[in-house]
């Protein structure tokens, strides 16, 4: 599952002129933990049980049922909020990459890639809002040399 933020800092043409390489050779740097600065939205706004569109539906009566019957009450109860965490393999599954022209949040297993990409469908979640991108941009631009 893949999706694009753009990020687009205000003096980027000017301060691209004015330090040339090194800029350049910082932008990997800020493009990585810009993306690294967005798992913990993500995940913040899942224990809300928000996605970047808004709060979730809730659960169907029988799926709570099942996930309260199926629970390891040792951890605590499982939240009522729909979190999309039942093992939260899916979500410690999340990691990234950049290069030097852009960055991405990503499932490195196979199998959490799958449950994000159905869950994605009914709740969306993998993806910023306005005021998610704004936080990004200021990540990306103090990371820049």
């Amino acid at each position: 599952m893949q999706f694009n933020v753009q990020i687009k800092p205000k003096d980027i043409a000017k301060r691209v002129q004015k330090r040339g390489r090194a800029l350049r050779n910082s932008i990997k740097l800020a493009l990585s933990r810009t993306a690294q600065a967005g798992i913990p939205i993500i995940i913040d706004n899942l224990d809300k049980g928000k996605g970047y569109k808004g709060s979730f539906k809730p659960y169907t009566k029988k799926y709570r049922d099942w996930k309260l019957g199926r629970a390891d009450l040792s951890a605590g109860p499982p939240s009522p909020i729909p979190n999309l965490q039942l093992t939260n393999q899916m979500i410690s599954s999340l990691t990234t990459k950049a290069n030097s022209s852009r960055a991405e949040i990503f499932f490195s297993n196979a199998n959490a890639n799958k449950k994000a990409a159905f869950n994605n469908k009914s709740r969306p979640f993998m993806g910023f809002n306005r005021r998610d991108e704004k936080r990004l941009r200021n990540v990306f631009e103090r990371n820049l040399a």
